[in-house]
């Protein structure tokens, strides 16, 4: 059931990839990451249906060896991946020694399934039929996962030490992609830990064991830290956006009320946070098209700069005043510094609209 929700998942994170990359300019990284989660569906759904697929072909275990070939696959385009995280261009000879790296393990896999014993019967753990061939099969499969761990380890590592440390969400999903990666490294070498012990006529199941406890958690921590860096960001941002566009709003409306003419009738479109993004800076340009034809009169010297900007609008001077509340504002250097003032005014505007009521 576990595994068919993973899936289920997989699936869906794939379809969304191609969407976003249809409707985006084609990278290098973009294509390489959106190969990774299409053959990670593709390979998690062979290995679910494993059993249904080898009855149907009347080929034991070929479903397993497609499963594996797909993720050596999926591990050659991370690596792509990875390296445009990295650097700003991947050189054409990193691109043919991954591809070089990549076509060399799916035929050293595919060699050894086709010579050894894997095809009398269905086998759920290997080490119970260990030889050479099986040995090889397993040893090429666990090293292509194992480099591919490794690098995104450094990478999500590397990443998260040269950050600014001014998005928590984004540095804590990189350390638990990290870990991810160092536990599914430890799984690996303790599962080839168990081959080598188990060649040499010792005791290698409690290695074995000791992987397949650790997978859980490596596959866990690798689960939450890419979903909180797909997801929080979104979330963050879209809480920020309505907490912004919660400010202003009161201000904004008093403002439109008194001057109708600087209202836009455009609708917003897209999802959620497109259309809140696209009302909170309707409302900054509403705002402050108002404040450039907003008369002001006097105000008192011994208040905040927002509150008297506020109070000296409320005033009701006369139309033909030549002093305007924008007149009032600090210059700004960016949007941000905009939407501070405009923050500030709204506040100082809540404070005396509820004093006065």
């Amino acid at each position: 059931m576990m595994l068919t929700a993973a899936v289920a998942i997989a699936w869906s994170a794939a379809i969304y990839r191609l969407v976003v990359s249809a409707s985006q300019s084609r990278t290098l990284w973009r294509s390489s990451f959106t190969a990774v989660t299409i053959t990670v569906a593709i390979a998690s759904t062979l290995y679910d249906f494993r059993l249904a697929i080898d009855r149907y072909l009347s080929a034991p275990n070929l479903a397993d060896l497609l499963a594996r070939l797909t993720i050596s696959v999926g591990a050659g385009f991370l690596l792509v991946y990875l390296h445009t995280l990295r650097s700003d261009t991947v050189p054409v000879g990193a691109l043919v020694g991954y591809a070089t790296v990549t076509v060399a393990v799916l035929i050293t896999m595919s060699s050894a399934w086709l010579l050894g014993s894997f095809h009398s019967r269905e086998i759920d753990d290997l080490l119970t039929v260990l030889s050479t061939d099986v040995a090889v099969y397993c040893l090429a499969f666990w090293s292509m996962l194992g480099v591919s761990l490794a690098a995104m380890s450094w990478t999500c590592f590397g990443r998260w030490r040269t950050a600014h440390h001014q998005d928590p969400a984004r540095e804590v999903s990189m350390l638990l992609i990290a870990g991810a990666g160092i536990l599914g490294l430890a799984v690996v070498v303790l599962w080839a830990l168990s081959l080598v012990l188990t060649m040499a006529n010792h005791a290698g199941a409690d290695a074995n064991a000791a992987g397949d406890r650790l997978l859980p958690v490596a596959a866990a921590m690798s689960s939450v830290g890419i979903i909180s860096l797909l997801v929080v960001p979104y979330l963050a941002t879209l809480h920020v956006t309505r907490m912004r566009w919660r400010a202003l709003r009161p201000l904004w409306r008093a403002l439109v009320e008194r001057y109708p003419e600087v209202h836009l009738e455009a609708q917003p479109q897209g999802g959620p946070l497109t259309r809140l993004q696209f009302g909170l800076e309707r409302m900054i340009i509403e705002i402050f098209d108002a404040l450039r034809i907003a008369p002001v009169g006097d105000y008192p010297a011994d208040v905040g700069k927002a509150e008297a900007i506020i109070r000296a609008i409320m005033t009701n001077p006369v139309r033909q005043a030549n002093r305007h509340a924008a007149d009032l504002l600090d210059h700004s250097e960016s949007r941000d510094d905009d939407l501070d003032q405009l923050i500030a005014l709204a506040g100082a505007f809540e404070r005396l609209h509820h004093a006065s009521s």
